[in-house]
């Protein structure tokens, strides 16, 4: 009976000893703030930008904005996905499939009939104005996406997307 009580008593106490507490939370408060303050996470935020801004690479005769993705076949699309070749123009990406799809419809009706949605192994969604295996329909299809009204595309987009 007092080993029941004396393991009831310790659990208690542990358990008890796990609460979050306000000063825990103003210490990981002050934590970040000396973090930012020091300028660590700018280095690492400025590297990831980089990363994520396309490189003027040269490709065949011509220079593109190109960022390099594998990309993939929708399996939600079904019949109707459209598996990417070596260059594709992205113009956009989304976490959700449904943004992406809606993005899609747009372009479609504007005049991108070979508008279509793939993605990546991160299960990032990207919308593409059209998919080719060369690189002067890529550069082709790149300016006419530019010069479109139907959407304008933030930074990094659009860009050539080329996925070996």
């Amino acid at each position: 009976m007092r080993k029941s009580l004396l393991l009831i008593a310790v659990a208690a106490l542990a358990l008890a000893g796990c609460k979050t507490t306000e000063a825990n939370y103003r210490a990981a408060y002050e934590t970040a703030k000396e973090k930012k303050a020091s300028g660590l996470g700018a280095d690492v935020d400025s590297a990831i930008a980089k990363e994520e801004q396309p490189q003027e690479t040269k490709v065949g005769d011509v220079t593109l904005p190109v960022l390099n993705t594998r990309l993939y076949a929708v399996a939600a699309e079904g019949a109707n996905a459209v598996t990417p070749k070596v260059y594709s123009v992205g113009v956009a990406k989304f976490k959700q499939i449904f943004n992406a799809r809606s993005l899609c419809s747009r372009l479609r009706d504007g005049g991108f009939a070979g508008a279509f949605v793939a993605v990546d192994r991160e299960k990032n969604y990207y919308v593409l104005t059209g998919t080719t295996a060369d690189s002067g329909e890529a550069a082709k299809l790149l300016a006419e996406t530019e010069r479109s009204e139907v959407f304008k595309a933030k930074t990094p987009f659009p860009a050539v997307i080329v996925s070996r």
